[in-house]
């Protein structure tokens, strides 16, 4: 947004805007300067650019809710989101959103409210250049709030994008605010990132809840359906079908400095509600360029932290966790939780395939896991070096521990060292492991028979 619209981009409710509520436009263009007050609108609309765009200072005030910049909801709230697109494109044409806030200070009940600057039903940006969030809030004193600059009821796409990043968008710290939901980008559906350039999370925060029994949920990301039998909301995500997925991806893709009470980075929810069986859900990270780089995330609730706060430093997948065919390195590096797993916690097996090499270094957690946890089976195939090194935790447990079986193979050869005698061979493998009052709970047996795997029921290393 250009300076001299400074003014009138700090939105008052007036009856220019309130003229466009209910208007079901399906197209528009969007030229800069064209855009000086909240878009709200009730049905699917497409927003094309024709020239690069830029908003600054939007607000909303106590009479509206979310989304200072665009607004999107159905009036008929048990309709699925999916009837409603929000879709903005423009080959090559990039879009920053800079200083767009949401507030109410009034404390009301809802079932989640936010976006700093955007809120839709289904939102889709594709076909762009580069996209940017920097230093939205959403500071909605709701029993949810929910997407410090993004929020969504259904599902949200970035397909055929530019660079993409969110940087320093917060959430509440009021204390008036209930649980707090992504500190950059929420939604009950699902999140899809393809086809993109270099992805960027950073300095993004859930903010602080007044007490113990609220959740404060993923620093930068939430996705996944939610337990509800309401239909507003999506009950579930179909089998096959994660809550977080990055599909070929043309650069790096880095998580840093991002904060929340659970899960400091990404909480890609499970989505096995409502009595569904054989649902989808948890992460995908597939075909990345560069380098994957989860550093110096933070689970912290301070003098809050409790048996559920505080714990996952980094990421927590709800399902599978999978990571394949990564050109560079995956890095956990630095990440902290104030309870457990000072990195990551994987509900359902971890899968590591065709990785340039693997590296958990200098985490650490105030309690047990000092890496993370993987509830079933953790499966390492085609990858370089892995090193675990460097990590700690307070009581116990200075490593990964997986309550499943562990695989580890090879049919590359790039970071392997074959052993002398016949029908074995090893990954290199270099760990560390710091604890400050405990030992080993379990060593490794024999490590990697044959071409296949080494198997062993609640390994901890």
């Amino acid at each position: 947004m250009k300076p001299k619209f400074a003014v009138s981009a700090i939105l008052l409710l007036m009856t220019a805007s309130l003229a466009q509520t209910g208007t079901a436009q399906q197209a528009e263009d969007l030229y800069q300067g064209t855009v000086v007050t909240r878009q709200e609108t009730q049905d699917s609309i497409t927003y094309t650019l024709k020239e690069d765009l830029s908003f600054s200072g939007f607000r909303t005030e106590d009479t509206v809710f979310a989304g200072s910049v665009f607004f999107n909801q159905l009036a008929d709230h048990t309709r699925p989101a999916s009837e409603s697109v929000m879709t903005f494109t423009g080959t090559g044409m990039s879009m920053s959103f800079d200083d767009c806030s949401s507030i109410h200070s009034d404390r009301w009940v809802n079932d989640n409210e936010g976006g700093g600057a955007i809120r839709g039903e289904t939102l889709t940006f594709t076909d762009m250049g580069d996209l940017s969030f920097n230093n939205c809030k959403s500071i909605v004193n709701a029993d949810t709030n929910a997407g410090g600059a993004v929020n969504a009821r259904g599902d949200i796409t970035f397909s055929h994008m530019g660079n993409i990043s969110f940087t320093n968008n917060m959430l509440g710290d009021d204390s008036q605010q209930g649980q707090a939901l992504g500190g950059a980008l929420f939604t009950w559906g699902k999140i899809d990132f393809e086809n993109t350039k270099s992805i960027l999370f950073s300095g993004n925060s859930t903010g602080h809840s007044p007490t113990s029994a609220h959740s404060n949920i993923g620093g930068a990301i939430y996705a996944g359906a939610h337990d509800s039998t309401s239909t507003a909301t999506k009950a579930y995500i179909p089998a096959g079908e994660y809550a977080l997925t990055f599909q070929n991806v043309t650069g790096n893709m880095t998580f840093e400095n991002n904060s929340a009470w659970i899960a400091g980075a990404i909480y890609a929810y499970a989505g096995a509600v409502d009595g569904y069986d054989n649902t989808g859900g948890g992460m995908k990270i597939a075909g990345v360029t560069g380098d994957v780089i989860f550093r110096n995330n933070r689970a912290d609730a301070g003098e809050l932290a409790s048996d559920w706060n505080g714990n996952f430093g980094a990421v927590y997948s709800g399902q599978d966790l999978d990571i394949s065919n990564i050109g560079g390195d995956l890095r956990f590096e630095g990440n902290q939780a104030s309870n457990s797993a000072g990195a990551f916690g994987v509900s359902g097996n971890f899968n590591l395939n065709n990785i340039g090499s693997i590296t958990f270094i200098g985490n650490h957690a105030d309690k047990t896991y000092a890496v993370g946890w993987i509830s079933k089976d953790w499966n390492v195939t085609n990858t370089g070096n892995i090193t675990i090194s460097g990590n700690s935790s307070d009581n116990q447990m200075g490593g990964v521990a997986v309550f499943g079986n562990t695989t580890f193979s090879n049919q590359v050869n790039h970071g392997i060292q074959h052993i002398a005698r016949p029908r074995h061979y090893k990954t290199n493998i270099t760990s560390t492991l710091q604890y400050k009052r405990s030992s080993f709970y379990k060593i490794f047996r024999s490590f990697l028979h044959r071409n296949t795997s080494e198997e062993s029921d609640h390994l901890f290393f």
